[in-house]
């Protein structure tokens, strides 16, 4: 609140200065910086942050815009004016439906509480519907941190795309988990395929079929499938191989 206080002295000093325009818009991304500051802080801290405090920062800020031009003097709205207000319709959305939305929201969390205490998965999911499809359609945008809920209102189309892209990643990750579990269980029925194999059997099915033409009394195979020799640091790699097969199918 202090640094707040202090930026708005030093804005209004730099306009009485022959309108110091250039350190008014340094002193303007202070500003924006300083609130994106608050709201990462009070993220970190997992504490609610203190709404008042960011609303008159946008509240000041709106008005710097209205002082260069930005925003109609006319509007009634923090941030751009929407389309109702250029039409000359003005008024403050926000202050209209945000008590109806918190409602919501508060409800909405006690909802899922009772759930989770009660391990309700229906209603959870039903729950994230509302966040993800129902609000967002409607230009809302509801998040879930640190066990509390908060509102903001938003551009429909832009919260739509990002909604769309959460899905196409949560998909993408449920997919690579499913690869994943499909490979270990693969690899898992073939190691149990494999211990029924008899060692002296063991280079001439499955994998190993076709590659070699030629085998010791035991099953090591001596020639590759071109009649070749296999070297002796094949050789070495064949013997621990089968030393490994017997091992598996005698226990």
């Amino acid at each position: 609140m202090d640094d707040f206080g202090k930026l708005k002295f030093d804005v209004h000093a730099a306009l009485c200065d022959s309108v110091d325009t250039r350190t008014v818009i340094e002193k303007f991304r202070e500003l924006i910086a300083l609130g994106n500051a608050y709201i990462n802080e009070t993220d970190s801290e997992k504490t609610k942050p203190n709404c008042l405090l960011l609303r008159n920062i946008a509240a000041y800020i709106t008005n710097l815009l209205k002082i260069f031009g930005a925003i109609p003097q006319s509007s009634q709205e923090i941030g751009f004016v929407s389309e109702d207000d250029c039409n000359g319709t003005s008024f403050n959305k926000e202050d209209i439906v945000m008590p109806y939305l918190d409602a919501l929201a508060k409800f909405r969390e006690n909802i899922r509480s009772i759930a989770k205490e009660h391990k309700v998965n229906a209603i959870l999911e039903e729950c994230d519907i509302l966040r993800d499809k129902t609000l967002t359609n409607l230009g809302v945008r509801l998040e879930d941190k640190n066990g509390h809920t908060t509102v903001k209102l938003g551009d429909r189309a832009s919260l739509m795309r990002e909604q769309e892209q959460k899905e196409a990643e949560k998909k993408r990750k449920e997919k690579e988990k499913l690869d994943k579990e499909l490979k270990a269980r693969e690899k898992s029925e073939k190691e149990a395929a494999s211990i029924k194999i008899k060692p002296e059997e063991f280079f001439k099915q499955g994998e190993n079929s076709g590659k070699f033409s030629q085998y010791d009394a035991r099953g090591v195979p001596t020639h590759m499938a071109d009649g070749t020799e296999v070297t002796k640091s094949q050789l070495k790699k064949l013997e621990k191989a089968y030393e490994a097969q017997k091992k598996k199918y005698q226990e």
